[in-house]
């Protein structure tokens, strides 16, 4: 599969349909096929595609269904989804623009017209994506901001909820930074935020895995997929990273070198929970370690019932 072209996701039951629209595509795109609403739905929980070609008439949901459940999924609902479709009456065209696809194309598909229609769709998405990441990522250090850390935290908590599986949020705090600020000045309290930053985007690899910045000397890591041992581990990587920076903090009451105190809360969330109690626990975790001598790491009882 060649990463480098936009990927087309096509939906249609008809192996004819596909190979066709393959043929017509290849070129350009990398465009990848289900035949099945249900197969289309499992394979966007796992992987990202620039664009939907989605047929109507499906043999489990109909491309209606399909349709409005990826406007109601947080991680699809800006895909640019196009209907293909032998039906022309107004009513289902109507509809389709409803659930919030961004064109009705019917089949017969003509060509040089599905083109011209993918190429502007994607140019509009591709500056639409530029725009949502400027607002969404930190100026200064460059990695997510506190509202992007907010919307990728709801979606992996609704995904670990529907999953049953573990999440692990890490709550970081430079350690005497103001003091740090006050000694060197304000320009090296930025560059040291900045490679502080650097240093946790360099300790976190899996796709889903996410630094952010949550204001200040503050920072959050969310670790999808991750229990207790998982979060500790890349805890400590972190801790040894900006270790190795030897940032020199002389004003630090723990260190010659900047350091940072950690508090990781980890568990399976239920319907009963929030991520709002969630955060509150990582956060107090952090403090624990901070209130306990910092430079160090605390996990919190993952119960948020206790």
């Amino acid at each position: 599969m060649d990463f480098s072209k936009a990927c087309i996701l096509v939906v249609d039951d008809s192996p004819f349909i596909i190979t066709k629209l393959k043929k017509m595509l290849q070129d350009d795109y990398t465009v990848v096929s289900v035949s099945s609403g249900q197969e289309a739905l499992h394979f966007l929980e796992l992987k990202n595609v620039d664009l939907i070609l989605l047929d109507l008439l499906l043999p489990d949901l109909s491309g209606y269904d399909v349709c409005k459940q990826l406007k109601n999924n947080d991680k699809t609902k800006n895909i640019p989804v196009i209907f293909i479709s032998v039906k022309d009456a107004i009513d289902d065209q109507l509809n389709g623009f409803e659930l919030g696809a961004i064109d009705y194309i019917v089949k017969p598909v003509v060509e040089p017209i599905l083109k011209a229609k993918i190429k502007n769709y994607l140019e509009l998405k591709k500056r639409n994506d530029k725009l949502e990441r400027s607002a969404l990522v930190d100026e200064l250090t460059n990695i997510a901001n506190r509202r992007y850390f907010n919307k990728a935290l709801n979606q992996a908590w609704n995904h670990a909820l529907r999953k049953h599986g573990y999440l692990s949020l890490l709550f970081i705090d430079i350690d005497f930074f103001k003091a740090y600020n006050d000694f060197y000045g304000h320009l090296e309290g930025d560059h040291c935020l900045q490679q502080v930053a650097n240093a946790l985007k360099k300790s976190i690899h899996r796709p889903n895995d996410m630094a952010a910045r949550h204001g200040g000397e503050e920072f959050t890591v969310i670790l999808p997929d991750t229990n207790v041992p998982g979060a500790v581990k890349i805890a400590q990587h972190i801790n040894n990273n900006i270790a190795n920076l030897k940032i020199p903090h002389v004003m630090s009451k723990t260190n010659t070198y900047v350091t940072v105190s950690t508090g990781i809360i980890s568990m399976i969330p239920t319907n009963t929970l929030n991520c709002i109690d969630f955060v509150n626990k990582a956060d107090m975790a952090m403090y624990e370690s901070k209130k306990n001598g910092r430079n160090r790491i605390t996990v919190i009882d993952a119960d948020l019932n206790k």
